[in-house]
């Protein structure tokens, strides 16, 4: 049986064949219409809500909770601001008493010590103006410039008149007191008292002393 011809769709070199979607006729989107768009609904403002006594009341109590807490806060803080002032005020009150004590005590102490060397002073001075009469002889000479002249009488031990005699002006009289100790004048004139016994030269040492040792005491670390 003989084959039966091609047809030229069915050969190789046929061109492609076109699909129904291809073959169809293309057309534009129709516009759409004024009854197929969705208009936008109107905005209406939405009505407060109403209000809650709940909620007042519970907001109430809250303010009123957060007032109470501000003012106990600020209450206890100056309460505490109180009490630490009123317990610097005592630290303070005892830090004086303390520097008060320390105070009397030094004193106390250099009392005793400017005590203790000049009664040393009192018993050591004589023996020693017995063997030096040069410090006499210097308060004589003190004394005599403070009359500045005037006619005075000086009394001193009997060994120190014996001694120093010679050298006094002429308007100077010189008398010996066993009562006084060696190195000891008193001196009267008309216009001038010099009572230069060791317990009035002593004692006018005592508070320079007392004062120079506290002065030591308190510049010491």
């Amino acid at each position: 049986m003989a084959t039966p011809p091609r047809v030229p769709w069915m050969t190789a070199t046929a061109p492609p064949r076109r699909t129904l979607a291809d073959a169809l006729p293309r057309q534009g989107t129709a516009p759409a219409t004024s009854w197929l768009v969705r208009e936008a609904a109107p905005v209406v403002d939405a009505p407060p809500p109403a209000p809650c006594p709940a909620c007042a009341t519970r907001a109430a109590g809250d303010a009123e909770l957060r007032a109470r807490l501000a003012r106990a806060e600020e209450d206890g803080r100056a309460e505490g601001l109180r009490e630490t002032a009123a317990l610097r005020a005592r630290l303070a009150a005892v830090v004086a008493a303390l520097e008060r004590a320390q105070a009397a005590q030094a004193g106390a102490a250099a009392e005793a010590i400017v005590e203790v060397a000049l009664a040393v002073c009192a018993e050591v001075a004589p023996a020693a103006a017995g063997l030096d009469k040069s410090g006499v002889a210097a308060l004589m000479a003190e004394v005599v410039g403070v009359a500045g002249g005037q006619p005075i009488t000086l009394k001193a031990h009997p060994d120190d008149a014996a001694e120093l005699g010679a050298d006094l002006p002429e308007a100077v009289r010189l008398e010996a007191d066993p009562a006084l100790a060696p190195g000891e004048i008193r001196a009267h004139g008309a216009r001038l008292v010099i009572d230069a016994s060791w317990a009035v030269r002593l004692a006018a040492l005592h508070e320079p002393l007392v004062a120079l040792l506290r002065a030591r005491r308190e510049g010491t670390p």
